[in-house]
């Protein structure tokens, strides 16, 4: 219910995102870190901050791509939780940028290998 009434924002603020948090009783400090990943003024990207709610949760770059895969989908739980490749590849490219150890070459290279996978109808399939 939170995803809806914040994504189709595109941006929110810092303070909706406070609110939210505290109504939802999640510790302030889990909110803090997510935070302290990148530098936002007022408000921010709505999928950044999934993508870096993901990250927190996920541990490696692709386990988080796989949660929000699956947060984002629009196919049946359990199903292959297909997203646009669009969405896919900003989320990854943002990620990536952030972890600051995979260089933008690699990451074009990853999903430009993604994006083959799509086109040939096979589905992505995370490694």
């Amino acid at each position: 219910m939170w995803k809806i009434h914040l994504s189709s924002k595109g941006m929110v603020t810092i303070a909706e995102l406070r609110e939210k948090w505290k109504n939802l009783g999640l510790p302030e400090e889990q909110l803090g870190a997510i935070l302290q990943l990148d530098n936002f003024g007022e408000e921010m990207e709505w999928m950044k901050f999934l993508a870096l709610g993901c990250s927190v949760l996920g541990g490696s770059l692709l386990s988080s791509m796989k949660q929000a895969c699956e947060i984002l989908t629009r196919d049946p739980e359990g199903g292959a939780a297909r997203i646009p490749f669009e969405t896919f590849s900003f989320l990854y490219s943002y990620l990536a940028s952030i972890d600051g150890e995979i260089s933008k070459t690699e990451t074009k290279a990853f999903l430009l290998g993604i994006e083959k996978q799509a086109c040939q109808g096979s589905g992505v399939v995370l490694p």
